[in-house]
């Protein structure tokens, strides 16, 4: 009696593995294959962990680890996508989901996020003008127009309250014209977002601050708030 065998498909193109183990098309070998998204997987987890904890910069270095081994690997577009998002970065939310809905049109969880941002024209219309007042921000910056820079950025996080490039930027305003205070208490609205946020580490050590205070900050700032625990 004859049984019907399934023939094995390349997880990176689609196509038939041969008898032999290579692609039939991309001529990746099966094993090959499945250890790299193994370790793409391995890069997912800590990421998700690193999120989880609010270690947003850490986990995004983790997640795009991830990506160098298997860029299709859906559950790391989309949580680099709620993670861009938190950051106040929607454009680069919106493109790690696009691509996940282009790899997967089916069953992914992208489709929904994407759908709830188009459900809000308005955020989607003030896109562009954040991006174009930060620019102006930086221009300001640039020419040591520090106050007209201070009061573009406010205006950019009055509309985007979790923009961390915005805090950053001001902190370092505040930092150049000696406004030091000001510019730990912007530092502890980026520590609220992204508790391990490297350049805001860097800059409190730059104005004096010791580690014990940083750490301190760190606890004070960071709410456990489930960001990521439902969808993953």
């Amino acid at each position: 009696m004859a049984t019907n065998i399934r023939p094995v498909m390349c997880p990176n193109c689609g196509a038939q593995i041969k008898k032999t183990g290579y692609c039939s098309a991309c001529h990746m070998h099966i094993n090959v294959l499945r250890k790299a998204y193994n370790t793409s997987d391995y890069y997912f987890n800590i990421g998700l962990d690193k999120a989880k904890a609010r270690d947003l910069s850490g986990a995004i270095e983790s997640l795009n680890q991830s990506l160098r081994y298997n860029k299709k690997n859906i559950m790391t577009r989309n949580l680099l996508g709620l993670i861009y998002y938190e950051m106040g970065e929607v454009v680069m939310a919106l493109s790690h989901w696009v691509m996940s809905v282009n790899y997967q049109n089916s069953n992914n969880l992208a489709s929904k996020y994407l759908k709830l941002l188009r459900q809000d024209p308005a955020q989607l219309e003030g896109v562009d003008q954040i991006a174009k007042k930060f620019n102006m921000a930086l221009g300001y910056a640039e020419s040591s127009d520090y106050d007209l820079a201070i009061i573009q950025i406010k205006a950019i996080l009055g509309s985007n309250p979790h923009f961390v490039k915005g805090y950053l930027l001001l902190a370092l305003l505040y930092i150049q014209v000696n406004n030091y205070e000001k510019a730990r208490t912007t530092l502890r609205m980026v520590l609220k977002i992204d508790k391990a946020n490297p350049l805001a580490i860097h800059y409190l050590h730059e104005m004096g601050d010791t580690d014990e205070n940083i750490i301190q900050m760190r606890n004070e700032s960071v709410e456990n708030d489930g960001l990521f625990e439902d969808a993953y």
